[in-house]
């Protein structure tokens, strides 16, 4: 009987040992599972990338030169455009060179409606080129408006003060419109530096 009790712990001792190494071996299991939960979706938001990082300053730079381009291409044919509707509605008038609009003569009052359409033309150029402009880089047109913002925030950071603006020393550049690489970037702040000094040493030759 005693042998049957021996050999029935024995047993269990057996069972025992090859059971342990398994659960020590699960326990990290376990523990990875639940750090690899998903994150909620607060998380994900908070780790997305900004879009502005996905562009470069070359390209940004790139495309940018391109955008100017093609809105200042797109000016020609608005304000041509505008002419030829200002043109047609004017020319098909009757004149009567006896009757006055508000008090001048209507030869002149048309003439000065078709640079008006011209005129108007000339501005919403650049607005229509612009607009072709994102629905050809639609991918890129997000990114574009936030390296934007982002561009004009180094801008003001770092452009001369305002305030020492004068017509002897001008700020250069004052919007950053003749930046189209790096290196104009780079030239652009040793011109701000430089019209920062001068007006310092102005101001302190002045007192």
């Amino acid at each position: 009987m005693s042998s049957v009790l021996f050999a029935k712990q024995a047993a269990s001792l057996a069972v025992g040992r090859q059971l342990l190494p398994r659960l020590i071996a699960t326990g990290p299991t376990l523990h990875s599972a639940a750090s690899t939960t998903p994150p909620s979706p607060q998380t994900q938001t908070q780790t997305q990338t900004d879009p502005a990082t996905d562009l470069t300053w070359d390209q940004f730079f790139k495309m940018r030169r391109n955008r100017r381009l093609v809105e200042r291409m797109a000016i020609v044919p608005s304000t041509l455009s505008t002419l030829s509707i200002g043109g047609l509605y004017f020319l098909d008038q009757e004149i009567d060179p006896t009757a006055m609009i508000f008090g001048f003569d209507p030869i002149l009052v048309y003439g000065i409606g078709m640079v008006g359409c011209g005129l108007a033309g000339f501005l919403l150029g650049p607005v229509f080129g612009g607009g072709l402009w994102k629905l050809s880089h639609r991918q890129w047109s997000k990114r574009m408006e936030s390296k934007d913002v982002e561009f004009y925030k180094h801008i003001v950071q770092n452009r001369a003060d305002p305030s020492q603006h004068s017509f002897r020393n001008p700020i250069p550049d004052f919007y950053g419109e003749k930046i189209n690489s790096l290196a104009d970037y780079r030239k652009w702040l040793r011109k701000q530096r430089a019209h920062q000094q001068k007006a310092q040493f102005h101001l302190g030759s002045e007192s």
